[in-house]
C-alpha cells in the first residue's frame, strides 16, 4: 500500500487512508496562454468552475446587462480575495479566469477534466496543489511555483519530473502512477519530508541518497533491485517497497526510526536488516522467498507481522516478538508453530493453507487469541488444543477435517464458525450444534443434504450453506434472528416458511430449483436496500408481478428475466 498526501493536513501515515495522489509533467518550454488583464469583471467560460466561484464570491451590486442578464458577475477584485480554492469532482475543463486569483494560496481540483494548466503560471503565491487525476496535456507551467510546498498531480501519465528541480521548498511530493524511470530532479531537493513514487518505472533510486529530511518514502510497484541509496536516511519512518525485485533488505539496517514497513512482493530471501528497530509497529513480508526467520532481535514494538506466502517450514525465530498480536503466515510449509507458544499477546493468527500443520498444542496458551485461521489443502488439524481458549470468537477452518468438532462447545466466545468445503456428516453437524451462542455460520461446500442437525442454532444471523445439497431450509425458517442467508449453487426447492423470518434482508438463492419468490411479500420489512440475488433460478415472466413489487419496496432484486 503507497503512502498519501492529503491536500489540508497532508498526513502520511497510510494507516489514516489519506487520498493518494500522483504527479505528471513535461519538460518542453512554454509561453503564457495570453496577455492577463485583470480589472473589472473577469470571464469564466467553464459554466462549473464559474458557478463554483460566484457562489463564493459574487458580488451582488455587480451585474452584466448583457452577457448574464442583469446576474452577478466575478471581478478581478473578488477573485484576488481568494485564498483557497477546493473544487475536486466537478467536471471542470478550462482554468481559464483563474489567473486573477492571484493571491491563491491553496488550489484543488482533483478529478476533474482539465488540459491546459497555463493559467497557473501566474498564480505565485500558491503552497499547496493538487491536480491529480487530470488529462493534463504539459505540466511545465507548475516549474514557475517556486513556494510550492505540497504537490500533487496524479493519474496523468506521468514521464518526466524535470519540471520540479527548481521547486527547492517542496516538503511534500507525489508522483504516482505513471512512467518515470529518472528520478535524478528530486537530488536537490533536500528538504523533502514525504515522496510517493508508486506505480513508476523506476530501476535506480540512487538520487534519493541525499534526502535525509524523508520520513515517508513509498517505492512499491517499480523495477528496484538495490535499496543501498536508502542506507543513510536515517529519519524514515514510513517505507514502502512492496512489489520490486529487491532481494535484500540488509541496506535498512541503520534505519533505526522505522515504524512501518511494507515489503510484500519482491525476492527477499532472509530477514537481515529488520533487526534494532524498537518503534517498528508493522511489518509487511509477503509474496518473497524467505525460508528462515532471523535477525528479528529488538522490535520491542512489533505487534503486525505478515509472512504469507513464503518458504517457511517453521516459525522458529519469532519467539523474541513478545508484543505481537497479528501473525498471518498462510501458504507455506510450516509443520512447526513451537515458536508461538511464548506469544501470549496473540490476538490474530492465521495458519492456513499449510499443508503439515497438524499439530496445534503451541496454541493451547495463548489466552488472548480472537481470531485463529486453519486447514487449507486437505489439512486436518486435531482441535483438541483449542479446548477452552477463553477469547476465541472466530473460528476459520477451511478445506479440511478434524476429528472432533465437539471442541467448539467449549470455546465460550465463539460467535463466527467459517468451515468451508470440510467434509461435513450429521455426527460433525450435530457437534457444531451445541455451540448454540454462534451468531455466523458458514458450512458452503459441505456434502451436507440435511440440515435438521442444526437446529439449535436459534441465535445465528449470518448463514451460508451455499454449494451443499439441501433441498429444503429445514430448520432456518425458525431461526428468527437470521439477516443475512446464502444458499446459492443447492438443488433447493422452495423458499417456505422463509416469511417468519421477519429481519431477513440479504438472501442469496442464484443457481438454485427456487421458482417462487412470493413468499417474500410476506416479509413486511423487506424493502429499502435489502437484496435477493436469484440469478439462474427458473424464475421467469410470470413471477414479474412479484419481482416488480419487490423493487417497488425499494429492494434489489437480481434476477433473469428483465421484467421491465
Amino acid at each position: 500500500m503507497g503512502l498519501a498526501l492529503g491536500m489540508r493536513s497532508w498526513p502520511i501515515l497510510p494507516l489514516l487512508g489519506a487520498l493518494a495522489l500522483s504527479f505528471a509533467c513535461a519538460r518542453e518550454e512554454f509561453a503564457p496562454q495570453r496577455a492577463v488583464v485583470c480589472e473589472g469583471e473577469v470571464g469564466v467560460p467553464d459554466p462549473a468552475l464559474r458557478a463554483l466561484l460566484l457562489d463564493i464570491l459574487a458580488d451582488p451590486e455587480a451585474h452584466d446587462e448583457e452577457s448574464t442578464g442583469g446576474g452577478p458577475v466575478l471581478t478581478a477584485e473578488s477573485l484576488a480575495t481568494l485564498t483557497g480554492l477546493q473544487a475536486a469532482g466537478l467536471g471542470i475543463a478550462s482554468l481559464e479566469g483563474l489567473e486573477c486569483a492571484v493571491n491563491l494560496r491553496t488550489l484543488g481540483l482533483a478529478r476533474n477534466e482539465i488540459v491546459d494548466i497555463r493559467p497557473l503560471t501566474w498564480l505565485g503565491e500558491l503552497r499547496e496543489v493538487e491536480l491529480s487525476e487530470n488529462p493534463i496535456a504539459r505540466h511545465d507551467p507548475l516549474s514557475r511555483l517556486v513556494k510550492l510546498e505540497k504537490l500533487a498531480l496524479g493519474g496523468a501519465d506521468v514521464k518526466s519530473i524535470g519540471f520540479v528541480a527548481g521547486m527547492t521548498a517542496l516538503r511534500h511530493l507525489d508522483v504516482a502512477r505513471g512512467e518515470i524511470d529518472d528520478l535524478a530532479p528530486l537530488a536537490g531537493l533536500v528538504d523533502l519530508e514525504s515522496l510517493v513514487l508508486s506505480d513508476n518505472k523506476i530501476d535506480d533510486i540512487g538520487p534519493l541518497a541525499g534526502l535525509h529530511e524523508l520520513f515517508a518514502l513509498s517505492l512499491n510497484g517499480n523495477a528496484i533491485g538495490d535499496i543501498g541509496p536508502l542506507a543513510d536516511l536515517e529519519r524514515l519512518e514510513y517505507l514502502d517497497i512492496d512489489e520490486n525485485a529487491i532481494e535484500s533488505l540488509a541496506p535498512l539496517a541503520s534505519l533505526g526510526r522505522l515504524r512501518r514497513l511494507e515489503a510484500n512482493a519482491n525476492a527477499i530471501t532472509d530477514t537481515r536488516g529488520l533487526a534494532g528497530k524498537p518503534d517498528l509497529v508493522e511489518l509487511g513480508l509477503e509474496k518473497n522467498q524467505i525460508a528462515a526467520l532471523a535477525d528479528l532481535g529488538g522490535l520491542d514494538g512489533l505487534v503486525s507481522l505478515d509472512l504469507d506466502e513464503n518458504l517457511l517450514t517453521s516459525l522458529d525465530g519469532l519467539e523474541v516478538l513478545a508484543q505481537l498480536r497479528t501473525l498471518t503466515a498462510r501458504i507455506n510449509a510450516i509443520a512447526d508453530i513451537g515458536a508461538v507458544t511464548g506469544l501470549t499477546d496473540l490476538r490474530r493468527l492465521d495458519l492456513r493453507d499449510n499443508p503439515d500443520l497438524v499439530d496445534l498444542s503451541p496454541v493451547a496458551g495463548l489466552q488472548y487469541l480472537d481470531y485463529l485461521g486453519l486447514g487449507g489443502q486437505g489439512v486436518a488439524p486435531d482441535l483438541a488444543p483449542l479446548t477452552g481458549l477463553p477469547l476465541l470468537r472466530q473460528l476459520d477452518l477451511i478445506d479440511g477435517a478434524t476429528t472432533d468438532y465437539a471442541v467448539v462447545t467449549s470455546l465460550p466466545a465463539l460467535r463466527v464458525l467459517r468451515l468451508l468445503n470440510a467434509p461435513l456428516d450429521v455426527a460433525d453437524l450435530t457437534a457444531i450444534a451445541g455451540a448454540t451462542a454462534l451468531t455466523t455460520l458458514d458450512i458452503s461446500g459441505a456434502p451436507v443434504t440435511d440440515l435438521g442437525p442444526l437446529a439449535p442454532l436459534t441465535a445465528l444471523v449470518d448463514f451460508s450453506a451455499s454449494g451443499t445439497r439441501i433441498t429444503a431450509l429445514g430448520p432456518v425458517t425458525d431461526w428468527l434472528e437470521l439477516d443475512i442467508l446464502r444458499v446459492a449453487r443447492t438443488p433447493l426447492q422452495s423458499l417456505a416458511g422463509l416469511e417468519t423470518v421477519l429481519g431477513v434482508d440479504q438472501i442469496d438463492i442464484s443457481d438454485t430449483e427456487v421458482d417462487d419468490i412470493g413468499v417474500l411479500l410476506g416479509i413486511k420489512a423487506f424493502r429499502q436496500n435489502d437484496r435477493l440475488d436469484a440469478r439462474g433460478a427458473p424464475l421467469d415472466d410470470g413471477d414479474c408481478d412479484d419481482i416488480r413489487a419487490l423493487r417497488e419496496r425499494g429492494a434489489t432484486v437480481l434476477v433473469d428475466p428483465p421484467c421491465e
